[in-house]
């Protein structure tokens, strides 16, 4: 985030520069453009990760597997933009979630819930 403020305030100095050089209305694009770029890049998920976080930090501690596979379905709809996280049985407590098995790139990244008397106990995002 204080990356973002930090670009978008060097957009604005800029454009206002640019403005007070030239005059012209054409210069209020750069910041204008900025702001643009900023919120499609926070608001757009580009990959898979994003939905996999907001998935973990809405698991809690006492949820059920079934209450926790809700979870993740609700952020990987079937019809939605990624794919559905593969998973398999909970075996030993522990509950994977590979992001996406068939592609190379998010192939080894998972939620890992782990379970202790059948409630979730925690979950954790493990990046490639």
């Amino acid at each position: 985030m204080a990356f973002a403020l930090l670009f978008l305030g060097m957009m604005l100095i800029l454009g206002a520069a640019c403005f007070g050089s030239t005059r012209s209305k054409l210069s209020a694009l750069i910041p204008a453009s900025s702001l643009g770029v900023l919120l499609f890049v926070g608001l757009v998920d580009l990959s898979p990760v994003r939905p996999a976080l907001r998935a973990v930090k809405e698991i809690r501690p006492g949820m059920t597997e079934i209450e926790v596979r809700a979870v993740v379905a609700r952020h990987f709809p079937p019809t939605g933009r990624f794919r559905q996280p593969s998973t398999g049985p909970t075996s030993d407590g522990v509950m994977y979630y590979v992001l996406d098995p068939s592609g190379g790139r998010y192939n080894a990244s998972l939620i890992h819930v782990r379970f202790r008397n059948g409630k979730c106990e925690s979950a954790e995002f493990q990046p490639d």
